[in-house]
């Protein structure tokens, strides 16, 4: 979800609820409402986790494609990426971090997040 979208479900709310600003001067009432609709560091960490996970996958799936296009199998594929992730986090972040994201995919695995059959609301 957008900055922009966000800032417009605050601004439903605050007229849904019923709130009177009407009392303010125009400053003062400007100033709440910027308030109000200020995302907090913690949007914003996600916003910018979410862009980069898309960008992310973006990538992935153009070298998936580039891989496919030039007859490699997808289960090829499919493992030296896996293989390729698993060096990277273990360089990065240790062998204790790698078996971490290894545990993570395997419960998010296990509870459906990536079957292809999986609908998002």
């Amino acid at each position: 979800m957008s900055f922009w979208e966000k800032a417009a479900k605050v601004v439903k709310r605050v007229v849904r609820s019923g709130i009177d600003l009407s009392w303010m001067r125009s400053k003062e009432r400007d100033k709440a409402m910027e308030r109000m609709m200020e995302p907090s560091l913690n949007d914003i960490d996600d916003m910018i986790v979410h862009e980069k996970m898309q960008a992310a996958l973006e990538h992935q799936n153009e070298a998936w494609a580039d891989g496919m296009a030039d007859g490699i199998e997808p289960e090829i594929i499919a493992d030296a990426a896996i293989a390729l992730a698993l060096r990277e986090t273990i360089r990065l972040h240790g062998e204790d971090s790698a078996e971490a994201l290894l545990t993570s995919l395997r419960e998010r695995m296990l509870a459906g997040e990536f079957s292809p059959e999986r609908t998002l609301q």
